[in-house]
């Protein structure tokens, strides 16, 4: 079995790479490595494998008010573009912190997948 390569990288340089995003995105585990500033890079993680379709519902009303394309096996880094984009569509300027996702259901073999953004 291949062993898993992990990738080390600075907190900042890990901020930066997506600091085009309008969202607060982190997903990294801390490495103590003498340095408590490295970081592992998370973002290539896959946290629901197979095709999925991406939501976002700000309003109580149960309507969804984004959805991604279907997409396979997206990764951290993808769904935080999806969130950043569903953010902006929603004009929901308090909801900056992407939580994580939660799988509501499946249709056909595709996930239905909500974003869960915080304040």
């Amino acid at each position: 079995m291949k062993e898993k390569t992990v990738k080390l990288i600075t907190e900042k340089d890990l901020r930066q790479k997506f600091s085009h995003l309008d969202i607060v995105f982190e997903v990294y585990e801390s490495v103590w490595n003498g340095d408590l500033d490295q970081v592992t890079d998370m973002t290539q993680e896959i946290p629901v494998k197979g095709k999925a379709v991406f939501v976002y519902n700000l309003s109580s009303s149960g309507k969804r008010q984004y959805q991604s394309e279907v997409v396979q096996d997206a990764t951290y880094a993808q769904i935080a573009e999806f969130a950043d984009v569903a953010r902006k569509a929603n004009g929901d300027s308090d909801h900056r912190y992407f939580e994580g996702v939660d799988v509501l259901y499946h249709v056909e073999g595709i996930s239905i997948v909500e974003l869960s953004l915080g304040s």
